[in-house]
């Protein structure tokens, strides 16, 4: 049976041993949405070396953008994020995507 932070509780020693190097900067992504409020925001604000990366599976539209700064930065912070993230696939949406993560 899979458990929703099962994977928290396998990186702890992990980022019990780096998480404080500031040489080291381990950047996590998911697939679940809900993890990123429930277990990735907590983490990576009390882990120097954690970053969080934002998918750009549910990340593409402005909603999705607004949910994910309502459920993460107030836990996290922007400076523990590692920004936009995007695919070389839709290169011609490039431009229009990173105008909407600015705004």
């Amino acid at each position: 049976m899979f458990l929703a932070s099962e994977f928290a509780c396998n990186l702890k020693p992990l980022l019990d041993r780096f998480g404080a190097d500031s040489c080291l900067t381990l950047v996590l992504f998911s697939l679940d949405e809900t993890a990123y409020a429930r277990e990735l925001a907590p983490i990576a604000g009390h882990y120097l070396a954690l970053k969080l990366g934002p998918p750009w599976l549910f990340r593409n539209s402005l909603n999705g953008l607004h949910r994910y700064f309502d459920r993460v930065m107030e836990t996290t912070g922007i400076y523990n994020t590692a920004g936009f993230d995007d695919d070389i696939r839709a290169f011609p949406s490039v431009p229009a995507r990173h105008d909407l993560w600015r705004r």
